[in-house]
């Protein structure tokens, strides 16, 4: 037993060397694998393949060496274009291999692409052609064989990760996921917040009253930008909302007021997950919030009765609704595609927001509970 434990772990040693020693480069008459290449980033991998040998590095052009690759799967192909106003060979990271296969090449001024399909197609994907023309309607005249990825060839980016996407899903041609791209837009909403009141909590005050929900409105800007061409995307918002409390309590000798209207700036930063559906995409938000109160004045006044005379004064001048307020937050909603681009957005969500301080710095004030409807649509 004891034996067969110990080749085991031999075995297991010998596979992981194994599988850490497939780095390589290539001549036109022999390949070497398990060489130690030296990654330079995009601009220096584009011009030489460095190959540590003890203490020596050597240095090849794309004239001695026709392919290398690293441990971690890149790999860069030796090819004649012509880049930064010249006939030149320079080393292409291959991106994506297939019927269609994306490279892409760094150099001192420039960040470009080039796509090769078949043995007679090798052409430079340029972002801007001319003032009106783009790289979209390369990608459009390319792929027209495939109408899955019809959409996505006007949405995608000009960039490492989502041209990546984009060719591997045309080259599969059987995706017909939405492609996610960068949303921006406008949003509005109503809602209902409570206060809640804390307990001991520094004024007395503020517990005599029975807080209900009340009802307001939203209005503002999103900006949905994805993850590494992901269904997750980095959601933040900035809108304004406004709500009014208006409450009374009754004692054994007076009467108390309450009365509030609040004007907010709202910045909630979210994580929102995409299930990528073709026409209605469920999503779902959690994230942090952040409350900040333009309008922010609620006293509370105290009324007596004297001999039949009433004598109102105010009894809590600080400010029963902190200016900064902070808290978590949890949506549900759902994406509704109107075009290739434009998409309706509906959601529920609720948010909890904790007081940090009063004007003053000193006195605990109250935390609010809210509900609200979203409707959003980006442009």
């Amino acid at each position: 037993m004891k034996k067969q434990h110990y080749l085991f772990i031999v075995l297991s040693f010998f596979m992981l060397n194994l599988s850490a020693q497939d780095s390589f480069y290539s001549t036109n008459k022999e390949t070497f694998v398990g060489a130690k290449l030296i990654d330079g980033g995009d601009l220096l991998n584009s011009k030489i393949c460095q190959v540590k040998k003890g203490q020596e590095v050597l240095k090849f052009t794309p004239d001695e060496v026709v392919e290398y690759g690293f441990e971690d799967g890149r790999i860069y192909i030796s090819k004649k274009v012509n880049v930064e106003g010249y006939s030149q060979k320079v080393f292409l990271e291959r991106l994506v291999k297939g019927n269609t296969t994306l490279y892409y090449y760094r150099g001192r001024k420039v960040k470009t692409f080039f796509l090769e399909k078949g043995e007679n197609f090798f052409e430079e994907l340029v972002k801007h052609k001319t003032e009106n023309s783009n790289f979209h309607e390369d990608l459009l005249t390319i792929s027209k064989d495939c109408e899955n990825v019809a959409d996505a060839a006007k949405l995608v980016r000009y960039g490492k990760e989502p041209l990546t996407e984009f060719i591997s899903r045309y080259n599969k041609c059987g995706d017909k996921k939405p492609f996610p791209f960068l949303k921006y837009g406008v949003l509005g909403g109503f809602g209902t917040t409570k206060l809640v009141s804390l307990s001991p909590i520094a004024s007395g005050y503020l517990n005599q009253f029975d807080y209900t929900f009340e009802t307001g409105f939203t209005v503002g800007v999103f900006i949905d930008n994805p993850i590494s061409v992901s269904n997750f995307s980095w959601h933040t918002e900035l809108f304004f909302s406004q709500n009014q409390f208006d409450y009374t309590a009754e004692t054994d000798n007076s009467q108390l007021t309450f009365y509030s209207q609040t004007t907010t700036l709202n910045l909630p930063f979210m994580i929102r997950y995409t299930h990528p559906l073709a026409k209605i995409r469920p999503f779902v938000n959690i994230g942090l919030y952040y409350a900040y109160h333009l309008d922010n004045k609620n006293p509370i006044y105290e009324t007596t009765t004297d001999f039949g005379v009433e004598h109102t004064e105010e009894v809590f001048d600080t400010s029963s609704i902190s200016n900064h307020q902070t808290g978590a937050l949890f949506g549900l909603g759902a994406e509704i595609k109107l075009n290739y681009r434009r998409n309706l957005f509906v959601e529920l969500r609720s948010n909890y927001l904790y007081s940090l301080f009063t004007s003053q710095g000193k006195t605990r004030t109250l935390n609010s509970y809210g509900a609200h409807v979203f409707i959003g649509m980006n442009f």
